[in-house]
This record gives C-alpha cells, sequence and structure tokens, in this order.
C-alpha cells in the first residue's frame, strides 16, 4: 500500500502463530497446510518469523527458498547476550 506521502509500504495480510510439539515430518506438513490456507502463494513477499533453530531454517531452505526467514527479537537478545 502506499501511505498519504506515496511512500510504498509493506502490509501485513496474514499472521498465524503455530506451537507445536512433535517430529519434523509432522511439523513440515501442518506448516505446508496453514501456508496453504493463509494464502501462500498470493503474496509477493513472505516472512518466516522464527526462534532461529536450525531445523526450522533446513525446512523453509527445502520447501520455501523464496521466504525470508528473520529472527524474532527475544532470540536475538537471548543469542547476542
Amino acid at each position: 500500500w502506499t501511505d498519504k506521502y506515496g511512500n510504498k509500504r509493506d502490509k501485513i495480510n496474514k499472521k498465524e502463530f503455530m506451537p507445536f510439539i512433535g517430529d519434523y515430518e509432522e511439523f513440515a506438513k501442518l506448516f505446508f497446510y496453514t501456508s496453504v490456507r493463509n494464502g501462500y502463494g498470493k503474496y509477493g513477499n513472505v516472512v518466516l518469523l522464527s526462534d532461529g533453530a536450525t531445523w526450522i531454517r533446513h525446512m523453509k531452505d527445502k520447501y520455501y527458498p523464496d521466504v525470508q526467514q528473520i529472527l524474532d527479537f527475544f532470540q536475538l537478545k537471548t543469542h547476542i547476550s
């Protein structure tokens, strides 16, 4: 969208928190179905906000190479200190 000054701005169209206990394959399936339900493939920029776990990065790289992964602020502070 464009603000009143003509600057292009990003907008969060969909977001969902996904707590999960289980194995990698089950989470990957749930994540895929949730992504499609929320419009994955319809938006230009998709962001995965995560805790920085290696397995999440590998899942993103394998199934969602076009998605940008961002480390959440709490985890960033924890890793820095």
